[in-house]
């Protein structure tokens, strides 16, 4: 049998709002702790499975195995692990020290975004006409995390600050109450809020590059190509995603006291990932992949 593209959609969000509030989804006189992490394991494993379905997909298309097709898998890599750090963290598993699953967890994050800021950019080169470079696209979405990674174990190992001014990573691999929001302003919030900033900076001025390029008259030599709308398309569509996931999380935190917030916040950062499976598997090429593989 067939499961639709819909019904496909409706059991991911249900599985989502239960990973959100999972005592919301079973009844009183059997809900206890330990059944607690299941849902989110559940929700975790499913994003893992359609973030590699993706990845597959996107290395095995001619099409979309460009610059931006590189990009992406790199994107791609830092979610899955991102959700592999949650399944983890709620399988209470304890092979990998909590403190390393923090760093595992602020990694990944900083991946996401550094590698969106490639994907932003990537998009901002081709209607502009300025030069790509696989090589400094890799040198900056891996570099700038890892540097990022490294001065952060340097300050968590050095005294060379206060407590409460040193990154929370281990606070987040460990699953203890951080109370200290500084330190979280400074190490996430900050950074995080920045990099936003400069992908949206850049989808506006690729929107104007493609404004431009639209009002051109018909018998103008153009560069552009209906895959590069498309992909800038995409691009604007997981940008707007990601930052309704960020800003929730950035809310829930700011506001401790509306339990909500929070829920909601899980929900969107799962959500992302059903986001982008649908955006990038309802594609024409890989409906016209799907139809020669047959």
């Amino acid at each position: 049998m067939r499961i639709k593209f819909k019904d496909c959609l409706l059991m991911l969000l249900m599985a989502t709002l239960v990973a959100a509030d999972p005592e919301k989804a079973v009844p009183k006189d059997v809900f206890e702790e330990d059944i607690l992490p299941y849902p989110y394991i559940l929700t975790g494993v499913c994003c893992i499975l359609m973030m590699l379905i993706v990845l597959y997909l996107h290395i095995r298309i001619p099409q979309i195995r460009s610059i931006y097709g590189w990009a992406l898998p790199s994107f791609l890599a830092g979610l899955i692990t991102l959700y592999f750090s949650f399944v983890i963290m709620n399988s209470h598993v304890t092979v990998i020290p909590c403190s390393a699953l923090g760093y595992m967890l602020g990694f990944s994050i900083i991946v996401c975004i550094c590698w969106f800021n490639v994907m932003c950019y990537d998009c901002y080169a081709v209607f502009s006409g300025r030069t790509r470079s696989l090589a400094r696209y890799c040198l900056y979405g891996w570099g700038l995390p890892g540097a990022y990674l490294t001065i952060c174990l340097a300050l968590n190992n050095l005294n060379i600050l206060e407590e409460k001014l040193k990154p929370p990573f281990t606070f987040w691999g460990c699953a203890i109450g951080n109370e200290n929001q500084t330190a979280d302003l400074l190490y996430f919030f900050l950074p995080m809020t920045l990099l936003m900033v400069v992908n949206g900076v850049l989808l506006v001025k690729t929107k104007l590059k493609v404004n431009k390029i639209v009002n051109q008259p018909e018998d103008t030599i153009r560069t552009d190509t209906k895959l590069d709308h498309e992909r800038f398309g995409l691009t604007v569509l997981i940008f707007i995603a990601m930052i309704i996931s960020f800003g929730l999380d950035m809310f829930s935190w700011a506001m401790e006291d509306y339990e909500w917030l929070y829920f909601m916040s899980n929900v969107s950062v799962y959500m992302l990932g059903v986001i982008i499976f649908f955006l990038f598997i309802c594609n024409r090429h890989v409906d016209q992949w799907c139809g020669r593989s047959h």
